[in-house]
């Protein structure tokens, strides 16, 4: 079984799940965004009789899997590799002009490789896909960096990426760190600031019992400092705002953002 690690979160609130019988099933992949921690040991926990590993991939482009034990899988800021690219399969990171970056720097993650679609039906060819000497490629939008041993990392969307002065922050590295705290639900973007351009801001779902501005600091350094911390009751929201893959709309709540700060 493939599954999206909101799916994950999913089952773990339906009160009739812990009554399934999924014996049955002997291998569990989750990918499709970042996987943290607690994620990958809670997938464990409900599926006892599965491998449990995780995994990245694309209808263009297969894309590589880890099943190994929780203690083996390398982490970033709680964020677990998401393997080592399968055989036929190619991977690298590459800054906004296009060039390859080294491993440990983080850019967009481009696939290629034997398995790789050349265009979609009626031959339409999107932006995305590119050409060059090594092959055909595709610019997968997720920001990630590959480790020495080639575990790749995804830690977030090039989209969503905050962009302070010098340094280019990823919200899903502090959203790691914020949601590894016991009852906090938290989502990350990035708000204009007069002197550093882009700063990060937390909304959170419940009022913090905890200083959660004391444990980025402490977790992730200066760089990663929040501006400040809101709830979605102090911008007129119930729940977060998802799409229809259970994925948080950036978008939607910068608008909020704006609202609530008098802009239009």
């Amino acid at each position: 079984m493939i599954c999206i690690t909101v799916q994950f979160r999913l089952f773990a609130q339906d009160p009739t799940f812990k009554d399934r019988d999924t014996s049955s099933l002997r291998w569990v992949m989750t990918g499709g965004d970042m996987v943290t921690t607690d994620v990958l040991l809670k997938a464990r926990e409900m599926f006892p009789h599965s491998r449990v590993g995780t995994g990245h991939g694309m209808t263009e482009v297969l894309g590589w899997r880890t099943d190994r034990k929780h203690e083996d899988v390398p982490e970033y800021h709680g964020i677990l590799a998401a393997g080592v690219p399968d055989a036929g399969t190619s991977a690298r990171i590459c800054d906004e002009k296009g060039n390859i970056l080294g491993r440990g720097e983080s850019g967009e993650l481009h696939l290629g490789g034997l398995s790789m679609i050349t265009s979609y039906l009626g031959g339409e060819q999107p932006e995305a896909f590119y050409r060059d000497s090594r092959g055909s490629w595709v610019r997968t939008g997720d920001r990630a960096l590959m480790s020495d041993a080639g575990a790749v990392f995804i830690i977030g969307r090039i989209k969503d990426i905050i962009k302070k002065t010098g340094i280019s922050l990823s919200p899903a590295v502090i959203e790691s760190v914020l949601n590894a705290i016991d009852g906090v639900e938290a989502a990350v973007i990035g708000i204009p600031d007069a002197e550093y351009g882009e700063v990060p801001m937390t909304i959170v779902k419940h009022q913090p019992t905890v200083d959660l501005q004391g444990v980025v600091l402490d977790k992730l350094g200066p760089d990663h400092a929040l501006q400040s911390v809101v709830t979605l009751a102090d911008l007129g929201l119930a729940e977060f705002p998802i799409n229809q893959t259970g994925k948080v709309m950036k978008i939607t709540l910068r608008d909020s953002v704006e609202k609530s700060r008098g802009g239009v």
